[in-house]
C-alpha cells in the first residue's frame, strides 16, 4: 500500500474520531467547549490539507461518435437537421468539444446538450461541419452538409373524414379549381 493511501486512512479515521469528540463535547456547557472544538478542528484541517492529496486519474478522449456514423446530410431549404454526438470513453476527463461550420451564411447551428441543430437558409449551398475534442485537437469528425431546394409534389390526394380534409388519403370528392385570368384595359 502506498504511503499516500495509508495517510488517507489514518486521517479519515482521525476525522471520524474527532467528529465524535466534537459531538460529545458540544453537549457540555460553556464557551470553552466550543473553543476547544474549533482549535482541534483547525489543527486537523491543517494536517489534512498539507499531507493528503487526491488526484483523479486522467482519462483522455479516444473518439467522437456521431449517431448513425453520419458523414453527409442533406438539409431541405428552411428545415433543420439534428446531429447527435458522444465523446468516448464515457469517463473521459475533459469531454468538452468545439465546432465549426464552413458556411455560416447559408447554415445556422444551434447546440443543445449533445445535439446540434443545423438549419438551411439556402436552397443550393454546401459546407463542412466539424466537431473537435478540446482535450485532443487531433480527434474530430467532419460531416458534409448540402442544402437542397424544397421539392413540390406533382400529385395531391385528399380525403374527407368527419368534415376534415386529410392529406395522403384517397376518397371520391369533386373539387372545382378555377383559374381566372383578368386583363385590365384603359
Amino acid at each position: 500500500m502506498k504511503k499516500q493511501n495509508i495517510l488517507k486512512y489514518i486521517f479519515l479515521s482521525l476525522s471520524i474520531l474527532l467528529n465524535v469528540f466534537i459531538i460529545a463535547e458540544s453537549a457540555l456547557p460553556g464557551d470553552l467547549s466550543a473553543n476547544q472544538s474549533n482549535f482541534f478542528g483547525y489543527i486537523f484541517a491543517f494536517l489534512i490539507n498539507n499531507n493528503v492529496s487526491y488526484q483523479e486519474e486522467y482519462v483522455p478522449v479516444s473518439d467522437i461518435n456521431i449517431e448513425n456514423n453520419t458523414e453527409h446530410i442533406d438539409i431541405i431549404y428552411g428545415t433543420t437537421q439534428r446531429i447527435t454526438y458522444e465523446v468516448l470513453p464515457n469517463n473521459a476527463s475533459n469531454k468538452a468539444i468545439s465546432y465549426t461550420i464552413s458556411d455560416d451564411t447559408n447554415f445556422n447551428v444551434v447546440r443543445q446538450g449533445n445535439s446540434f441543430y443545423i438549419e438551411s437558409y439556402s436552397s443550393d449551398a454546401s459546407g463542412e461541419f466539424v466537431i473537435t475534442s478540446d482535450d485532443n485537437k487531433n480527434i474530430s469528425k467532419t460531416i458534409q452538409i448540402s442544402a437542397k431546394p424544397l421539392q413540390k409534389p406533382t400529385n395531391y390526394t385528399f380525403s374527407l373524414s368527419d368534415d376534415t380534409l386529410l392529406v395522403g388519403h384517397s376518397s371520391y370528392i369533386d373539387i372545382n379549381i378555377m383559374t381566372i385570368q383578368i386583363t385590365m384595359m384603359h
